[in-house]
């Protein structure tokens, strides 16, 4: 499946929220902590080939996924992505752990979720800011951004991986206190 995303930095999500409440977007999750393990390897090398090996708790869901190379239009980050559901976090870590795996990077958010006309829209509270993101098709995302008030050349390709780092250059775990 290709993901194709934009993110939005914010300062709160006061008027996001009455934006997609005025445009009847659908509530898909309420605020969830969220936490996500980046794997790497040492001959896989799956940072230096802009890869993403993801263990991620979302609530009582559990999803390891697999992105490829970004790509795509400037200003959008787009990537080949595969998800798979799985019971239990801890032993799925454990498993990629015993096969070499080591934990690259750690991070949490809190992240609300909503749908409207084919796009995903997550409000993602982290500790280095809050950001939507706006995940579906070029154009879709483009009009939304239109409906916001917002141009492209206001929104951010970088992961949160990317942001953690131009904050805080040192630590492997983006964690709230």
């Amino acid at each position: 499946m290709k993901e194709i995303e934009v993110k939005l930095p914010v300062k709160d999500f006061k008027e996001v929220k009455g934006l997609l409440k005025k445009l009847k977007a659908k509530k898909k999750f309420k605020e969830t902590l969220e936490r996500n393990i980046l794997f790497d390897h040492k001959s896989l090398k799956l940072k230096e080939r802009d890869w993403v090996l993801r263990l991620r708790q979302f609530g009582e869901k559990n999803i390891l996924t697999l992105k490829t190379k970004s790509i795509g239009r400037k200003g959008f980050k787009v990537r080949e992505e595969v998800n798979i559901f799985f019971e239990d976090f801890e032993k799925m870590k454990e498993v990629f752990q015993r096969m070499g795996f080591f934990e690259a990077f750690y991070y949490e958010k809190y992240r609300e979720e909503y749908e409207l006309n084919g796009l995903s829209i997550s409000l993602d509270k982290t500790p280095v800011g809050n950001y939507v993101e706006i995940e579906g098709d070029y154009k879709k995302i483009e009009n939304f951004l239109k409906k916001i008030g917002a141009k492209i050349e206001e929104t951010l390709s970088l992961s949160y991986f990317q942001l953690f780092r131009i904050f805080n250059k040192k630590s492997k775990r983006m964690q709230f206190k």
